[in-house]
């Protein structure tokens, strides 16, 4: 439910092109029938499924790594933006030479005229 609620929210306020109007309706019902189709695969092979079989072992092993690495990317991403905005706003704020000659590296800056 909280995914198709964040996925909703998204989607109904994308601001998009004049001629992609459309993506938020097809992202809506693409997001409303993958839930469906996948019941009705997994009651289509129920039957077949040996979850003892050396194939399942391989195909879970396959999806759990994908799974674990995506997982672990994001978080990763989330901890770097993280540390270098923590780290930018020290810099900014202790080092007031880190701004100077960050942001005012042109030799017509007036801050440099100032400071220097």
């Amino acid at each position: 439910m909280f995914e198709g609620l964040g996925l909703g929210t998204r989607l109904a306020y994308m601001a998009l092109p004049v001629g992609y109007n459309w993506v938020p309706i097809a992202g809506a019902l693409l997001y409303g029938l993958t839930t469906p189709v996948g019941t009705a695969v997994g009651l289509g092979i129920r039957t077949t499924y040996n979850p003892g079989s050396t194939t399942a072992s391989i195909v879970s092993g396959i999806l759990d790594s994908v799974s674990s690495g995506i997982l672990l990317y994001t978080g990763l991403v989330e901890v770097c933006a993280m540390l270098h905005s923590a780290w930018l706003a020290t810099m900014l704020i202790l080092v007031p030479s880190y701004w100077r000659t960050s942001f005012c590296s042109t030799p017509r800056c007036p801050m440099r005229r100032t400071y220097a």
